[in-house]
């Protein structure tokens, strides 16, 4: 048999392999499981390579992981743009797990180690227990309904075709080097207003409704900061609901000998899998 061959046949080989070991992860907004293959060696060292000179925004691996997820999909029948945020956090941790592996290691610093008297510089926790937990909660994000007057806002949870859209037209072209505090200011203040753009699906005024998904991200925004402050807490409140439901699953409790716990996030980018 020729190198050429040889090759060929080994990659057809793993090829074939990807739908016969995959893994199933499970989709709040289908709520039902879903088959996907493994990560290959490329796909990791591609999530990687998002780690090195990380900018303020974590666009690099929100776009990768997101192709990823495209990719990696084995039922074609599936729009993966409809995928919400919510839906990527199962997959993310599912993917880690069934990938990479069941633990994660957690590291500690100098002033952790003082402050709670711990005894060791890092601790390996099930990450396969943790996930489990939160998934038997069956937690379910619905979309929000916010009137007032004439105004009706519809809230939902970004698609990751809406992640997609944000991040390419808003951060995938910036530079950071070299922050001002203004340039800093300037990216708490976008961040903010950016944050309640993603989460606005629609703006009807009378019996006029606005489909927000149909425009640019920028004109998203201009909208946004026009809208009345007393909706806008509306909406926070919104986000809010779903970052507390998530945080269960995105922070990990270690409980000390003083009798007293403290918090420990997982990394949502490419150092979660690290190997």
């Amino acid at each position: 048999m020729s190198e050429t061959s040889t090759v060929n046949n080994l990659i057809e080989f793993f090829k074939e392999l990807d739908t016969v070991n995959g893994y199933d992860a499970y989709i709040p907004s289908l709520d039902r499981d879903v088959k996907f293959k493994q990560l290959t060696t490329e796909q990791l060292k591609s999530l990687l390579k998002t780690a090195i000179g990380a900018p303020v925004y974590n666009t690099d691996f929100i776009l990768t992981f997101n192709s990823i997820i495209k990719e990696n999909c084995l039922d074609k029948s599936i729009d993966i743009d409809l995928f919400t945020i919510y839906d990527k956090l199962f997959i993310i941790f599912k993917t880690k797990i069934e990938c990479i592996s069941p633990d994660f290691t957690f590291y500690f610093s100098d002033d952790e180690i003082r402050d709670y008297s711990l005894n060791d510089g890092s601790s390996s926790i099930s990450l396969l227990n943790h996930y489990n937990i939160f998934k038997n909660k069956n937690k379910k994000i619905v979309n929000k309904t916010i009137q007032i007057n004439n105004i009706t806002i519809e809230c939902a949870l970004p698609t990751l075709g809406i992640e997609n859209k944000f991040e390419k037209e808003l951060h995938s072209n910036n530079t950071y080097d070299d922050l001002t505090t203004k340039d800093l200011q300037d990216i708490v203040g976008d961040t903010f207003i950016n944050e309640i753009s993603k989460f606005i699906v629609s703006i009807t005024i009378d019996e006029n409704k606005h489909d927000l998904n149909t425009i640019t991200f920028t004109d998203r925004v201009k909208i946004v900061e026009k809208i009345p402050v007393n909706i806008v807490n509306d909406v926070i409140k919104y986000i809010e609901e779903y970052k507390n439901i998530t945080k269960e699953l995105l922070v990990y409790v270690f409980n000390t000998d003083k009798e007293v716990y403290f918090e420990k996030e997982f990394p949502l980018d490419a150092t979660l899998f690290n190997i």
